[in-house]
């Protein structure tokens, strides 16, 4: 019996929209990184319509350690994990609670050894990805500019 390569992406939270963008491109990393399915994960389980949003509705600490759950249970099935849940930290007292999750997560994925990419070596949510990769590599196909931006990172140490 084979066990099937599931790739963890690991966003922010939830978007109040379709999330079909975020979707689609964590599929296409999941197959440049050669994982056969993935699973999107959030550090918060609130919904924002914007990342700037998180500050406000993300005050309190429970809200962030509610969502550990679920992260838990995907990284507990996956064999690789993609972060993905932006660079730009929220403020006020949701940026202390974002910081202590983020280095949560990252004592969890050291813990079961797993192999990490980020795009261009930051967690980039997959919304930036293509602003990130025209940059980087301009004239460059997007698929492939995003294999080459695919960066095998060290977290938890």
């Amino acid at each position: 019996m084979t066990t099937e390569r599931l790739l963890a992406v690991i966003c922010s939270n939830p978007a109040t929209t379709s999330g079909v963008r975020t979707t689609n491109r964590a599929k296409q990393a999941c197959t440049l990184l050669g994982y056969q399915t993935f699973e999107i994960s959030n550090l918060l389980n609130i919904p924002t319509y914007r990342t700037g949003e998180v500050s406000h509705v993300a005050a309190e600490r429970s809200a962030w350690v509610i969502a550990r759950d679920g992260l838990s249970a995907t990284i507990s099935k996956s064999s690789g994990i993609l972060l993905a849940y932006g660079i730009d930290k929220p403020s006020g007292l949701a940026r202390l609670h974002h910081a202590e999750q983020v280095s949560w997560l990252e004592q969890e994925i050291a813990k079961r050894s797993l192999p990490t990419w980020a795009v261009g070596g930051e967690p980039r949510h997959p919304s930036r990805w293509q602003r990130f990769t025209h940059r980087s590599y301009p004239g460059t196909e997007f698929e492939t500019a995003l294999a080459l931006s695919l960066k095998r990172i060290e977290v938890g140490t």
